[in-house]
C-alpha cells in the first residue's frame, strides 16, 4: 500500500517551481519503481525511527520515505540536510488512545521545550491543570508529549500545539478557550482509517492519484500555525501597529487572519469548511500568541486617546463596520486592557477598513 502525507505536500509547497517539479517527477518514478538505481533508496540509520528511507531527487533533494511490511508512505521533501532532520526529529507511531496514525516529534525535542516552560510555570498557572494525563492522552495527544502539554500556559501554549499532530492542537486549543473539543470516536483498527489519520494520510492507488493529491488541497488543516506562520503573523501585526500609529485604521478578518498565517487563500481552503462564530475564541487565542511573539502589546494612538494593541485589537469582522465580534468581547480567553469605548475612540466605525490583498502581500 502506498499513502502520501499532509507534510510530504507541505514541504513540496515550500520548494522553488523546478525543484517541485524534480521532486513530484521522483516521487512518481519512486511509486513505480522504488528500487530504480537513479533514486539510490537507502535506509537512514542512527534515527529512533529505524523505518525512514531516503530517495534521491538531485544532487541535493531528497525524499523522506517510511517503510513498514507492506506499507510505504511519502513524508517529507527538502534539500538533504533539512530532510534528514525531519526524519531524526520524527518517529511513526499508532496513538495508543485513538489508534490513529502518527507523526510525532521525538522526545529530544520535547525536552527542550518543557525547559522553556519550566521556566515561566511559576508565572502563570497552567491550562490544563484541571485535566489528567488520561483526558489528554484521549484528546490525541502523543504519550511523550503529555507531561509538557500538561504544563502548558498561556505564553507557552501556541509553541507546544506547533508541534503536536493537528488533530491534538486543534482538540487543545478548543479546550483552552472554553468550547467543546470534537469527539475522537473509537478506536481504530486500522491506523490509516482513523479520522485523525486520514486528515494527513492518503492512499494514492494510480500516478494519476498521486497528481491529484500533489494539484488539489487537502482541507481540514489545523488552525494552529507553523513557525513560519507565527512570524508572518508578526510581520502583520507590526505593519497593522504602524499604520494605525499614521491614521490608518486597517484590519483583517477572523477567516482572512488564519489564511493568511497559514498562507492559503481562504479559510475554507484550509479547513475545508465555512467559518463560524465558535471559531472566535481560538482565533483571539492565537492572536494572544501572536501578540507575545512580537514582543506583547504596543501603544496605539487617535487624537488624545491610546490603547494597548495586540494582535487581536485588529482582527475584526468582514462587513462594514467591520466590528470586533461581540464574542471577542465576551468569552475572550484574556480581556484586552481597554473597553470597547476606548477602542472606539482609537478605531472609529467610520475610520475602519480591512487590509486589501495587494497590500497584505507586501506585508507576508
Amino acid at each position: 500500500m502506498f499513502f502520501i502525507a499532509s507534510t510530504f505536500k507541505k514541504s513540496l509547497a515550500g520548494l522553488p517551481a523546478q525543484e517541485q517539479a524534480a521532486a513530484k517527477r521522483a516521487a512518481f518514478d519512486f511509486q513505480m519503481n522504488p528500487a530504480n538505481p537513479g533514486l539510490s533508496y537507502e535506509r537512514l540509520d542512527r534515527l529512533k525511527d529505524s523505518s525512514f528511507w531516503s530517495a534521491r531527487v538531485n544532487d541535493d533533494i531528497r525524499l523522506i520515505v517510511h517503510r513498514s511490511g507492506e506499507q510505504v508512505t511519502l513524508c517529507y521533501v527538502g534539500h538533504h540536510d533539512e530532510a534528514y532532520r525531519w526524519a531524526q526529529h520524527r518517529r511513526f507511531e499508532t496513538h495508543p488512545a485513538t489508534g490513529a496514525a502518527q507523526f510525532v516529534e521525538i522526545v529530544e525535542r520535547t525536552e527542550e521545550i518543557v525547559k522553556r516552560v519550566l521556566r515561566t510555570e511559576s508565572a502563570e498557572p497552567p491550562i490544563f491543570r484541571h485535566f489528567g494525563r488520561d483526558s489528554l492522552l484521549a484528546l490525541g495527544v502523543p504519550e511523550v508529549w503529555l507531561d509538557t502539554v500538561a504544563m502548558a500556559t498561556e505564553d507557552t501554549l501556541l509553541q507546544i500545539l506547533q508541534h503536536l499532530p493537528e488533530e491534538a492542537a486543534d482538540r487543545l486549543l478548543d479546550l483552552a478557550t472554553g468550547a467543546r473539543p470534537t469527539d475522537p470516536g473509537a478506536k481504530s483498527a486500522d491506523p490509516f482509517m482513523h479520522p485523525d489519520a486520514q486528515r494527513r494520510f492518503r492512499k494514492v492507488e494510480s500516478e494519476d492519484e498521486l497528481k491529484e493529491s500533489f494539484e488539489k488541497n487537502w482541507p481540514q488543516g489545523s488552525l494552529v500555525p507553523d513557525a513560519r506562520g507565527v512570524q508572518r503573523g508578526t510581520r502583520l501585526f507590526s505593519y497593522l501597529v504602524e499604520a494605525a500609529n499614521a491614521g490608518r485604521a486597517l484590519g483583517i478578518s477572523y477567516g482572512g487572519f488564519i489564511a493568511y498565517l497559514h498562507a492559503v487563500a481562504t479559510f475554507d481552503e484550509l479547513t475545508g469548511r465555512h467559518y463560524r462564530p465558535s471559531d472566535t475564541g481560538a482565533i483571539v487565542r492565537i492572536a494572544l500568541n501572536i501578540t507575545s511573539a512580537a514582543g506583547g502589546r504596543k501603544a496605539v494612538a487617535r487624537s488624545q486617546y491610546t490603547v494597548l494593541a495586540g494582535m487581536d485589537t485588529f482582527i475584526w469582522q468582514k462587513r462594514k463596520p467591520f466590528d470586533r465580534s461581540p464574542l471577542a468581547w465576551k468569552n475572550s480567553p484574556v480581556q484586552p486592557p481597554y473597553d470597547r469605548e476606548l477602542w472606539l475612540r482609537v478605531f472609529p466605525n467610520e475610520s475602519r477598513a480591512l487590509i486589501g490583498p495587494s497590500e497584505i502581500l507586501r506585508v507576508a
